[in-house]
């Protein structure tokens, strides 16, 4: 199964599916009051955990039906956030100079594929928690080449050597991949154009083969490819966030008394050329 390719204006994906999120957020909110009139507010969290990886950025804000943007002051300071792994715990710190922003400040924890992990806290004499499992690294990665022939197109790159990209994906689990250009000045393929994407990528799905091809490619220069297995709650929230920008639904949420996610990713890099044809 091949993957459809999309335009990124940013390669952090994770922030920046995020904050469309945020935006729906702030506008289901705003027809929230326009029909009942009823203060409402609850927590959001954005936690992202990675194989491998220590605990180090779990964000905590919140928002009513009465607020149309997301402030400094909006971030909820001082909670007692516990972090269950199997079953270990771990207490987590809020960062000196992030407010809303927790870490665990020790060694550990280990977040080992297949590892369950629970989030837990108090806020507003409510218990906000959510649950999700460590996935496992991508496993053989492979480019059928590490080098793409390039000229100048129409919008950007144009040739008909694609780089193959493949991995092993029996369990139909869910990936998506993004290119970034990794040049501190890269080189446009078409000069004409300006303020052109440095990255491609993919919407999460449940394939293991997608195709390069000249023409998504608006720079000449080395390229980082980054395969992500994600859990399907990210899967949920990817295709919220691409089918509802017009149908003003509630989004997706895995937090049990608050909005927002929790979910957990592992990823595997390769690098190709782009280069003059």
């Amino acid at each position: 199964m091949k993957f459809q390719i999309f335009q990124l204006l940013k390669p952090n994906t994770f922030s920046y599916l995020f904050s469309v999120v945020v935006l729906l957020l702030s506008i289901t909110s705003c027809e929230d009051k326009v029909s009942d009139f009823n203060l409402e507010e609850y927590p959001v969290v954005e936690a992202y955990l990675v194989t491998g990886k220590p605990v180090n950025s779990i964000r905590v804000f919140k928002m009513n039906n009465f607020t149309d943007s997301i402030v400094a002051g909006n971030a909820i300071s001082g909670l007692q956030i516990m972090l269950k792994v199997d079953s270990a715990e771990f207490n987590l710190d809020e960062k000196a100079d992030s407010s809303g922003y927790y870490y665990y400040a020790g060694t550990g924890p280990e977040l080992l594929p297949g590892a369950f992990c629970q989030i837990g806290f108090e806020y507003n004499n409510k218990v906000i928690s959510s649950e999700t499992t460590i996935p496992e690294k991508p496993a053989n990665l492979e480019l059928s080449k590490t080098s793409i022939s390039v000229s100048m197109g129409g919008w950007g790159g144009s040739g008909t050597e694609p780089i193959e990209v493949t991995w092993d994906n029996p369990g139909n689990d869910y990936f998506y991949m993004v290119a970034t250009n990794i040049e501190e000045n890269p080189t446009p393929i078409n000069p004409e154009l300006e303020d052109q994407p440095i990255s491609v990528g993919t919407s999460p799905s449940t394939g293991n083969l997608l195709n390069i091809v000249p023409r998504q490619l608006r720079y000449y220069g080395t390229y980082e490819l980054v395969i992500f297995r994600v859990n399907p709650e990210f899967a949920e929230l990817s295709l919220y966030t691409t089918t509802n920008t017009i149908n003003l639904t509630e989004p997706y949420t895995n937090i049990t008394n608050g909005k927002g996610i929790f979910t957990a990713y592992a990823s595997d890099t390769a690098y190709f050329e782009a280069v003059s044809k």
